[in-house]
């Protein structure tokens, strides 16, 4: 029996076989072989002797194959080519699967087990919903991965920082290849904050639109800035920021908040470049810096409103004694369902350093005003009920802070284009304001001169930007620009339109040269015949009929 064993390249091992030869030993042990085996089979079998044979024991299956040298290996890779159990531990084999479609019909598809798409779903997931590292090393996460495939191998939290820095530096090489090779122009905007451990931070978000006419937004860096965060601090964190992503050459505009620091940066930034990489940006840089709008209306409402302290903070602490404690806030509900008024709705906190939140707080507030006022008799201890002046100077003031709560939403959109509604937003303010300049009410009166006086400062002085992405909207043409010119400035605005008309075609021919790159004979004839008609007046007035033609 032994030496027909010997010979044969399968050997199965049943229990007749052990019963038949009871005079071997039934202890299997693991074999040194005494020179190394070269064969690459040998990385999923292992020798081993048993019943005084050799044989090759699979790592996978535990079969037991001819191991002798004369058997050779041809055996062994039929074996490893067909092991079912090494084709599902490689990922090879694919098992069935039932799906269930969105109408709710079960389809019958292949699943193929894979331990590096669950490692890149776990990055996934860690990046999108702000988890720690050691989330890949939770217990109860690990045993319900699993409880839903047996196959699932645990791993660390270094293996998922791995994984998680992988998936970064392959999606900034891919979005990089997307900025230089299939946009024109990049708008990048820039915030600044501290945390709560006074460490400064800064977000650098770039805009475009990619050759399908869409809009992107995406975030390029969020990097801790060291102080000082002077003007030379952010003009060297924004030009390394851009170096790095190879985007000097596309850059259009930049957005930030409107301070003093912001604006020295930026300029600094703009000087810099010029001079260092010979970079010439869009109409000379003149209108490179744009002021975020949002941020100014921020200033315009929180000018106005200090003389409203005290009518905001009375309604403002009856939100925060009713949010106080759980038996504040059950009591307060309790006379909501008696005054049967709509439930679901809730007070919100303010921000002091957000006015949007504070019209939120007074909006929901004043659906609540009876039930404050019953709030006050059935509860001694709520002292700081606003009385019906004040009541009626909050809903004023909350009708009056609409138009600007639009306009702020409008401004902070991120998925769509805004810059050609602008003006028509800073024009309905503008309306808004004369509108109620003759209110009989004395503190609206004083909130709206303040608020006239930030208007003039910042928007008189507008971007010329905006004016131009007006005219570029399919709906408007140069004759409603000159419509909202003479509305928001009379005086002035035949010369605003002028102004706009000629940067308008200047930026025009820019981009003509821009595009006429690819062919040297006609850029050359082009940029001559730029060069010498640009000098004459006569160009000057046949390229503005040629634009009111167009345009109009």
């Amino acid at each position: 029996m032994s030496s027909s064993i010997g010979n044969e390249e399968y050997c199965p091992t049943t229990l007749t076989d052990i019963e038949e030869n009871e005079s071997f030993s039934s202890t299997e042990k693991e074999v040194e072989s005494k020179r190394k085996r070269t064969s690459v089979v040998w990385n999923d079998f292992k020798l081993v002797q048993y019943k005084g044979n050799k044989f090759a024991k699979c790592n996978h299956c535990g079969e037991r194959l001819g191991g002798h040298s004369s058997n050779g290996t041809s055996h062994l890779k039929r074996h490893r080519d067909t092991c079912a159990k090494r084709q599902i531990a490689h990922g090879k084999q694919r098992t069935l699967s039932i799906g269930v479609s969105d109408s709710g019909a079960a389809s019958l598809g292949l699943h193929k087990f894979d331990m590096e798409t669950i490692r890149k779903c776990m990055a996934k997931c860690t990046i999108m919903h702000g988890l720690p590292f050691s989330f890949a090393e939770y217990e109860y996460h690990n045993d319900l991965l699993k409880a839903c495939n047996s196959r699932f191998v645990p791993f660390s939290r270094k293996t998922l920082t791995k994984e998680v820095q992988s998936m970064f530096k392959t999606e900034k090489m891919r979005y990089q290849g997307v900025l230089n090779n299939h946009v024109q122009r990049v708008s990048l905007t820039f915030d600044m904050w501290s945390s709560q451990q006074t460490l400064g931070y800064l977000c650098l978000t770039a805009q475009y639109i990619d050759t399908d006419w869409q809009l992107h937004s995406h975030m390029l860096n969020f990097m801790h800035v060291p102080p000082p965060h002077n003007a030379i601090c952010i003009s060297d964190i924004l030009s390394e920021c851009i170096t790095k992503w190879e985007i000097q050459l596309k850059l259009f505009s930049i957005t930030a908040d409107n301070c003093s620091t912001n604006d020295s940066g930026i300029t600094l930034l703009r000087r810099t470049m010029e001079r260092k990489n010979n970079i010439s940006f869009p109409l000379r840089g003149e209108y490179f810096h744009i002021r975020c709008g949002a941020h100014i209306i921020n200033l315009m409402v929180q000018d106005g409103m200090n003389d409203m302290v005290d009518t905001i903070s009375k309604i403002s602490d009856s939100v925060k004694y009713v949010r106080g404690s759980p038996k504040r806030l059950h009591g307060f509900k309790q006379c909501v369902k008696a005054m049967g008024l709509d439930g679901k709705k809730s007070l919100n906190y303010d921000v002091p350093t957000r006015w949007n939140s504070t019209f939120i707080m007074l909006r929901d507030a004043l659906l609540f005003k009876d039930v404050f006022q019953h709030l006050a008799s059935c509860d001694p201890s709520y002292a700081c009920l606003p009385s019906e002046d004040e009541w009626f100077h909050a809903f004023d003031l909350c009708q009056f802070l609409k138009v600007f709560y639009d306009a702020t939403n409008l401004f902070s959109t991120s998925k769509q284009v805004t810059s050609n509604l602008v003006f028509e937003e800073v024009l309905s303010i503008y309306h808004h304001l004369r509108r109620r300049r003759g209110t009989s009410n004395e503190h609206m009166r004083a909130l709206i001169c303040k608020m006239q006086e930030k208007f003039d400062k910042y928007f008189k002085s507008y971007n010329i930007l905006f004016a131009i992405a007006v005219v570029l909207d399919p709906k408007f043409k140069l004759s409603y620009l000159k419509y909202l010119l003479d509305d928001l400035d009379k005086p002035d605005a035949m010369v605003k339109y002028e102004v706009v008309e000629n940067i308008l075609h200047e930026l025009y021919v820019e981009y003509r040269n821009m595009y006429n790159e690819s062919d040297t004979s006609n850029m050359r004839m082009d940029n001559a015949y730029t060069s010498t008609m640009i000098a004459t007046e006569e160009y000057r007035s046949v390229a503005r009929f040629g634009f009111k033609t167009y345009f109009r």
